[in-house]
């Protein structure tokens, strides 16, 4: 790995940010597609969006819980931008969830937003992975 060859920074650190980067990166892109696959099986609109948000809650928690889980197993801090990030995707993932259950209404509008969150948090990383890389080559 690239960012695993510096000898002055965290390079575990530095990966676990660029799996998160990818894996919200993948998932925001994967699924935004999510409504039309499940459209071929669900005719109803509310139920896609219901099924749509219910993969989107799940694949989320899981990627919370992987970034949390490696964060706490290789005992690196969080910024707090980052536990406003993962409490926010806390946030997001309930979000999802009460909307799937119906005590939300908003569905699509949760669906697009958690969409939005996603890209958000790949965008925090690489401006992470890019900060502490200029960073550690500077003199």
């Amino acid at each position: 790995m690239v960012f695993g060859k510096r000898v002055d920074s965290r390079p575990e650190e530095e990966r676990v940010r660029l799996i998160s980067m990818l894996r919200a990166s993948l998932v925001a892109m994967f699924c935004s597609f999510l409504p039309l696959v499940v459209e071929f099986i669900i005719t109803e609109p509310d139920h896609v969006w219901r099924v749509s948000s219910a993969i989107l809650g799940t694949v989320m928690s899981l990627n919370v819980t992987f970034f949390i889980r490696s964060a706490v197993f290789n005992r690196f801090a969080l910024s707090h931008f980052q536990k406003f990030t993962v409490f926010g995707g806390i946030a997001m993932i309930l979000a999802l969830f009460s909307s799937v259950i119906g005590l939300i209404p908003w569905t699509f509008q949760i669906f697009i937003i958690a969409l939005i969150w996603m890209l958000f948090i790949a965008s925090n990383h690489f401006v992470l992975l890019v900060v502490s890389s200029t960073s550690a080559d500077t003199p």
